[in-house]
């Protein structure tokens, strides 16, 4: 079965020309290699196929609801947030459909599959979730002038009615990430200390571990405090990194510490998880 053909067909599509502003758009050799190799398997049906490579690589997320206290005005948010970062083989799939959807990435590095994705610039993280979102049909959180934002490097504008998933923003991450109701007032995400619940320099052996390896915090959200920075999003003013990574002291891996960092940038020790509003 040639790409065109599988992508087609798992999307329940007459053609690529369904897809919204797929164009003349020809994918890259890797993504033709990956998906191609899956579609030849002759122990899967396609329906297995688009739940081994699409589907079930994305479904691993958990998301919990977290509510936000109110503010002066008295309004109150609540969002739902991942309770693991995104890994490799999550970032993987929703790159190569993106890539056949009309996306642009920049090159990417590999890792290990349950490993939390990394060198992945905040400009990607953005569009990445806006391609989990349209895989799954969901509106798009971000928009370069009323267009979804899938190419290019350029700050987005943010929809909070869209149902899409999205980076969350810093307050978003220090209430998640300090237990939200259920906050004992921890240094760290989940504990004071920080071995429990985080990797970091003096435990990580200056790598990255698989996501979900340390006690969760009280919301049972993990990797909150070490293992990668996490990028977040803060519309028209920059991009932040926050929880601290697995070279890092313990003191940069506490939950209120926050960095601004260049949107261009990937780095081995950033990535990200992903959030959605509560609509």
């Amino acid at each position: 079965m040639k790409i065109q053909e599988y992508v087609s067909a798992s999307l329940g599509l007459a053609s690529l020309d369904a897809l919204p502003d797929i164009g003349n758009y020809q994918p890259d050799q890797g993504v033709c290699d990956f998906l191609n190799g899956i579609a030849e398997d002759p122990e899967s049906s396609l329906q297995d196929m688009v739940a081994s490579v699409w589907y079930a690589s994305v479904r691993p997320f958990s998301f919990v609801l977290v509510n936000e206290p109110a503010t002066y005005s008295g309004a109150s948010k609540a969002f739902w947030i991942a309770k693991n970062l995104v890994t490799w083989s999550q970032w993987k799939a929703v790159r190569a459909f993106g890539l056949l959807a009309g996306y642009s990435f920049s090159d990417s590095w590999d890792g290990e599959s349950e490993h939390p994705v990394t060198s992945v610039s905040w400009y990607d993280a953005v569009k990445w979730c806006n391609a989990l979102s349209e895989m799954f049909g969901m509106t798009p959180v971000y928009s370069v002038y009323g267009e979804v934002y899938r190419t290019g490097e350029c700050m987005p504008d943010d929809s909070l009615s869209a149902d899409g998933y999205r980076l969350p923003d810093p307050t978003d991450w220090n209430e998640a990430a300090q237990g939200g109701e259920k906050s004992r007032g921890y240094r760290y995400s989940g504990s004071n200390q920080l071995d429990l619940v985080g990797w970091y320099e003096k435990n990580s052996g200056g790598k990255t571990h698989p996501v979900g390896s340390k006690l969760p915090n009280e919301l049972g959200i993990f990797d909150m405090s070490g293992n990668v920075w996490e990028w977040c999003f803060m519309s028209r003013m920059g991009s932040t990194i926050k929880g601290g990574s697995f070279e890092n002291c313990d003191y940069q891996c506490g939950t209120r510490l926050a960095h601004e960092y260049e949107a261009p940038h990937a780095m081995s020790v950033i990535g990200f998880r992903v959030a959605r509003n509560n609509v």
